[in-house]
Order: C-alpha cells, then sequence, then structure tokens
C-alpha cells in the first residue's frame, strides 16, 4: 500500500492532470463567453434575417469546432481509452436547412456542451489551485524560514496553531521541516486527489459529448 501510494510521483498521467484541471478554466471561460455572445447576437439580429440566421449557423458551426478540439486536447491529455464521437453530416441547401441539419447532429449538443464546460473547468480549477498552492506552501518552509525569518528578520514560524501548544520546546527550524515532511505527504495526496478529479470531470464531457 505505502509503495502504491507513493509511486503515482512517477506516473505522468498524474502531472498531466493538475495541469488539466489548471488549464481547463481558461478554455471553459473561452468557450463559455463565444457561446453567450454569439447565441445573444445571433437572437437579437434574428428579425434581420440575412444576418442574425447566417451568424446562428456560424455559431452551430464553431461550437462543434471547439467541442472536437476540447475533446481530443482532453482525450490525448490524460490518456483516456475514449474515441472522439464520429460526426456524419449531410449536405444541406440553404441556410435554414444547414441549420436544420446541425441542430439534428451535435450542434444542439455542442453549444450544451460549451456552457457545461465552465461550470466544470470551475470545479476543476478550484480543486488544482488549492491542492498546488497548499503543497507548495508546505514544501517551501524550509526556505521561507531562511529567507524571510533569517534575513529580512519576519517570525512566520511561532503563530500558529502547533507553536501555540509546543510552546518554546520546538524552535522555527524545526517547525520549518516539520511542515516541509508534511507538505511531501500531501503532495503526493494531492496528485492523487487531482488524478481523480481530473478523470471523472473528463468523463463527465466525454459522455455528455457522446450522447
Amino acid at each position: 500500500m505505502r509503495l502504491s501510494f507513493f509511486s503515482i510521483v512517477t506516473d505522468r498521467t498524474a502531472y498531466a492532470s493538475a495541469a488539466y484541471l489548471l488549464i481547463s478554466f481558461p478554455i471553459g471561460l473561452l468557450m463559455f463567453i463565444i457561446t453567450i455572445v454569439g447565441i445573444s447576437l445571433s437572437v437579437g439580429l434574428i428579425p434581420l434575417f440575412l444576418i442574425g440566421l447566417p451568424l446562428f449557423l456560424a455559431l452551430l458551426i464553431l461550437c462543434r469546432k471547439m467541442m472536437e478540439m476540447d475533446l481530443r486536447f482532453t482525450i490525448n491529455l490524460l490518456a483516456m481509452d475514449r474515441e472522439l464521437p464520429r460526426v456524419e453530416m449531410q449536405q444541406s441547401h440553404g441556410v435554414i436547412g444547414k441549420i436544420a441539419e446541425e441542430l439534428r447532429g451535435p450542434g444542439k449538443t455542442s453549444i450544451l456542451y460549451s456552457l457545461l464546460r465552465f461550470p466544470i473547468s470551475i470545479a476543476g480549477f478550484i480543486i488544482g489551485v488549492f491542492m498546488c498552492a497548499t503543497s507548495l506552501a508546505l514544501l517551501s518552509s524550509p526556505l521561507v524560514y531562511f529567507v524571510i525569518e533569517k534575513t529580512i528578520g519576519i517570525q512566520m514560524f511561532g503563530t500558529d496553531l502547533i507553536s501555540l501548544l509546543m510552546g518554546d520546546s520546538i524552535e522555527p527550524m524545526q517547525l520549518s521541516v516539520f511542515y516541509f515532511i508534511i507538505g511531501i505527504f500531501f503532495s503526493v495526496f494531492a496528485l492523487h486527489v487531482m488524478k481523480a478529479a481530473a478523470v471523472s470531470l473528463a468523463r463527465v464531457t466525454v459522455q455528455f459529448a457522446g450522447k
């Protein structure tokens, strides 16, 4: 069990999962903004037939392309054993016919996917930032001690709970090393959490796109 717990340190997909959680937020935000702005402009300009409907058709095509690119990015980065959904589009004539064909195909799903991607990316980003920031804070404790307390003279270790409980029996240097040791175990734990979170969130998006 101990070896299996620490073996994730050499697992490439664990670090890829951390990157996925952090990168997903700007991707999800961009897809959400494009979709909301596109829907708003399309609906607002529908009375102007020559502008509204072609713009909506362009939005459907763009959302489908963004969904395909995001799925390919997700599957390749996380090394998922999944295939991209096959899309077979028939050639339709006219703007209305092409819109209807897109909506019968992946067009409607791609718009919903672009909207769903945003809250999922927020959840993943929060998990990724918390785990990475906490790990770095704990692992950098000895460096913080030497740079801030020894060089600048600002006391960083001494007002925390452990120092208050232990009193003068533990030195700030010892406390920084103690936090560093905790950081090693927490960093490994964080890799497990981020990998599980990334895979779970990715499965939601991939399965939704495959409907």
